[in-house]
């Protein structure tokens, strides 16, 4: 083997060699929705929920976001207090 033919062969097998090559520096060339997703559960009754379900399916609890009457800090789902100022939450 000559000198060109082992520089070439040497250049070849590096970094970007089809045999080398690892998929544009360690990026997947997988979709970005091939990753599992974690399923939102209703934090009252641990029930999957549907994707824009304002009610969960199982026990009813609301999903929309509401505010205390007292702060107006946002209030936890099926919360019966308020986490900032100790209100009670009305049902």
């Amino acid at each position: 083997m000559g000198f060109l033919e082992k520089l070439l062969r040497v250049a070849g097998s590096g970094h970007h060699s089809k045999s080398g090559y690892r998929h544009g520096h360690g990026r997947s060339r997988e979709p970005a929705c091939a990753a599992p997703t974690e399923v939102a559960r209703c934090t009252a009754c641990t029930e999957p929920l549907l994707p824009n379900a304002r009610f969960c399916a199982k026990c009813g609890v609301s999903l929309t976001p509401r505010a205390c009457a007292a702060c107006k800090a946002p209030l936890a789902i099926g919360a019966r207090f308020c986490g900032s100022c100790g209100v009670t939450v009305a049902a």
